[in-house]
């Protein structure tokens, strides 16, 4: 009787990705799998922008990416050389990763206001404070000059 196979878990598929990943020889580039993980994060963060701003939730959304890239000064054991019994310590550099993707919205929430103090002129007070203050003896408009007489009629 032949024996079932079964699936491998996510964890399982992982960690045999990952084994194979410590094995490759890769560039380091955008497309690389180094920054597999960034670019997953990133497409994530375009799928939830269009969604929150398509069902009019938010105006418009941000994504920034900082991806850090740094090199790390490592050690590594060499096997030990049967003559001398001792094993060599090397260094190398290593490629050392860090991204930091944000998705920032803008809600749609506004209050709009215009007004004109026409009245009013500024001043600079004694302190250098600003002050709008009503204009003594101004020139009145037709149209006040208007419900002015009508009033007193």
């Amino acid at each position: 009787m032949a024996e079932e196979k079964r699936s491998l878990t996510k964890y399982e598929a992982d960690k045999i990705k990952d084994e194979n990943l410590q094995k490759q020889e890769m560039e380091i580039s955008i497309y690389s799998p180094m920054f597999a993980g960034a670019v997953a994060d990133i497409d994530r963060r375009i799928r939830d922008c269009i969604a929150q701003v398509n069902d009019d939730d938010f105006e418009k959304g941000r994504i920034s990416a900082v991806i850090d890239i740094m090199v790390d000064e490592k050690e590594a054991t060499t096997a030990i050389t049967s003559n001398t019994n001792q094993a060599k310590i090397g260094k190398y550099n290593a490629p050392h990763i860090k991204t930091n993707i944000t998705l920032s919205l803008t809600r749609k929430d506004q209050v709009k206001s215009d007004i004109t103090y026409e009245k009013h002129e500024i001043v600079v007070a004694e302190n250098g404070a600003y002050i709008a203050v009503p204009i003594k003896d101004a020139q009145v408009t037709i149209e006040e000059t208007m419900q002015q007489q009508a009033l007193e009629e």
